[in-house]
């Protein structure tokens, strides 16, 4: 008898350790969805945008990455919300900032909304014409070899081709950038 509770007591206590980690994974899951469900209040006058996304941190835990040259040519937000979704606040803040937003996880990430950059061969020399393709857009380099995209997304992957060579570069925040093209027979990668 004392044999059989110390066997159903492990088997209990199994079922309920199982019971115990389901409910913690859906736990960390809810946590995360709602940081960014979250409601707040704010009330900006021609405040720096630095100070506006630390406002938010604080409000709401959420973290931020933004390329400091992008906060330094940031201009002031004028904003005022009562009870509104953390996402709804940042939409408004961008929405006067030459700056797109994406929201993943618990950090909210910042890239300019134009992408420019030159592009060289191997050497240092400007490339003109190359074809230059981010998402639904595509520029080609002048004859200085340099681009503009408009409204490029977060963390964009722009694709280069030029000649039968081609190459892919993440932009991962940077506004303005430099792509060397090598021949196809070495590697492109950067």
């Amino acid at each position: 008898m004392f044999i059989y509770n110390i066997t159903w007591h492990v088997a209990t206590f199994g079922f309920h350790m199982k019971k115990y980690i389901f409910l913690l994974v859906l736990t960390c899951i809810y946590s995360g969805s709602s940081i960014i469900a979250q409601h707040i209040s704010v009330a900006y006058n021609n405040t720096p945008l630095q100070t506006v996304l630390k406002d938010i941190l604080n409000k709401t835990h959420l973290g931020y990455i933004v390329e400091a040259k992008c906060l330094e040519q940031a201009g002031t937000v004028t904003y005022k919300a009562d009870n509104v979704p953390v996402t709804e606040v940042v939409k408004n803040i961008c929405a006067g900032q030459e700056l797109n937003y994406k929201i993943a996880g618990k950090v909210i990430y910042l890239v300019p909304k134009n992408v420019q950059g030159r592009v060289t061969d191997q050497y240092g020399n400007p490339l003109e014409g190359v074809t230059v393709r981010g998402g639904y857009q595509y520029s080609r380099t002048d004859r200085r070899g340099q681009f503009k995209l408009r409204n490029a997304s977060c963390d964009q992957i722009l694709h280069f081709s030029h000649a039968g060579d081609s190459l892919s570069y993440r932009v991962r925040g940077y506004s303005n950038i430099v792509v060397k093209m090598k021949p196809a027979t070495e590697t492109n990668i950067n």
